[in-house]
C-alpha cells in the first residue's frame, strides 16, 4: 500500500528508473511478488504455524514489499525533489529487498514435505545451496555500490552507511552467489524425486518439475539487466 501511494504520487517524474536500469514499473512488479508469497504464507502459517514454511514465504513477501516501497521513496526523496530523511535507505531496501526468496526457495526445496532436512551428501548439498544464497542476501546489506552509473549528482551522493568497501563484497552480490547456490537448490528436489519411492514420490513430483521449470524460465535471462531480468524473476515466482 505505501509502494503504491507513493508511486501514485511519483507519476509526475519523468525518470523513475533512479540510473539504475530498473523500470519505473519496479513497485509493481514487486508489489506483485510481496502478494504472491504472503498470501499463501499467510495461510500456511495460520493452518500450520509449527511449520516453517508459511513464515518463511511471509519474509519473502515482506521483503519485496519493503523493496518497492524503498524505490519509490526514494524516487520521492531525490528525483521528485521531496527531500526525504535519510534517501539511501529505500534504494538499500530495492538492492537487496527481491532477492530474499531466493534462499527461502532453497529451504522450501530442501525440506518440503515434511520439514526435515535430507541425509548425508544430499542434505549437505542443501546447506551449502542455502547458505551461497544468503551470502549474497547478506552482501547486498554491505554493498558499497548502491546505484551504477547514477544519472545526477543527488543519486550520486547516495552512500550505503553499511558499506564494506571491498570488491569481493560487490562480486558477491549477484550472479557469483545466487546463479551456483540456485543450481545446487533446484537440483536437490529432482535428487530427491529420483531416491523417493511409491507415494513421496508423488508428492515431490511437482516440485522438482516446478523447480526446473523455474530455472529453466530464469538461467537465459540471468544475463540481462533491467527488465528482461527482472520479468524473468517475476515469472519465476509465478511459476513458484
Amino acid at each position: 500500500l505505501a509502494a503504491a501511494a507513493m508511486a501514485i504520487a511519483n507519476l509526475h517524474v519523468p525518470d523513475r528508473s533512479l540510473g539504475s536500469g530498473l523500470p519505473s514499473w519496479f513497485w509493481a512488479q514487486n508489489c506483485s511478488s510481496a502478494l504472491i508469497y504472503v498470501v499463501p504464507g499467510w495461510y500456511l502459517a495460520k493452518k500450520r504455524p509449527d511449520v516453517a514454511f508459511g513464515w518463511l514465504a511471509i519474509a519473502a513477501g515482506l521483503a519485496h514489499g519493503l523493496a518497492a516501497a524503498g524505490f519509490e521513496y526514494t524516487v520521492s526523496s531525490v528525483v521528485a525533489g521531496h527531500h526525504l530523511p535519510a534517501p539511501w535507505l529505500g534504494v538499500w531496501f530495492s538492492l537487496w529487498g527481491p532477492t530474499v526468496e531466493l534462499p527461502v526457495l532453497a529451504v522450501i526445496y530442501a525440506l518440503f514435505p515434511d520439514a526435515k532436512r535430507p541425509r548425508g551428501a544430499l542434505g549437505a548439498l542443501a546447506v551449502l545451496a542455502g547458505v551461497v544464497v544468503t551470502c549474497g542476501v547478506v552482501a547486498g546489506w554491505f554493498d558499497p555500490v548502491l546505484i551504477v552509473d547514477p544519472k545526477s549528482a543527488a543519486l550520486g551522493a547516495l552512500h550505503n552507511p553499511f558499506a564494506i568497501h571491498s570488491k569481493l563484497v560487490h562480486e558477491l552480490d549477484g550472479a557469483a552467489t545466487f546463479a551456483p547456490g540456485m543450481i545446487a537448490a533446484t537440483a536437490v528436489p529432482v535428487i530427491r524425486w529420483w531416491r523417493a519411492r511409491e507415494e513421496t514420490r508423488r508428492v515431490l513430483s511437482w516440485l522438482a518439475a516446478v523447480a526446473v521449470l523455474a530455472f529453466v524460465v530464469a538461467a537465459p535471462s540471468a544475463s540481462f539487466a533491467g527488465p528482461i531480468g527482472i520479468l524473468a524473476a517475476q515469472a519465476v515466482s509465478l511459476v513458484e
